[in-house]
Order: structure tokens, then sequence, then C-alpha cells
């Protein structure tokens, strides 16, 4: 679980082979990582 952030953060890549919006770095910052840190502290 705790590679999932940087699993998204690479598959946006690849995906889009352009740098990473700002927006997605956020999206996945407060959707994905701050909830997992906060589940398992």
């Amino acid at each position: 679980m705790r590679s999932l952030p940087a699993q998204l953060l690479r598959y946006e890549v690849v995906i889009s082979r352009d740098p990473v919006a700002d927006a997605t770095l956020v999206g996945i910052v407060d959707d994905v990582y701050l909830p997992l840190l906060a589940a398992h502290g």
C-alpha cells in the first residue's frame, strides 16, 4: 500500500508522456497519500 502513490505517479508519467500536472500531484497526495498516512500512522 505504501507504494501506491508512487505507482499512480509513474502511471501518469507513462500514460501522458508529459510532465505531471500540479492538479494531478495534489490529487494523489490529497486523495491517496494523506488518507493512507492517517490510516496507518
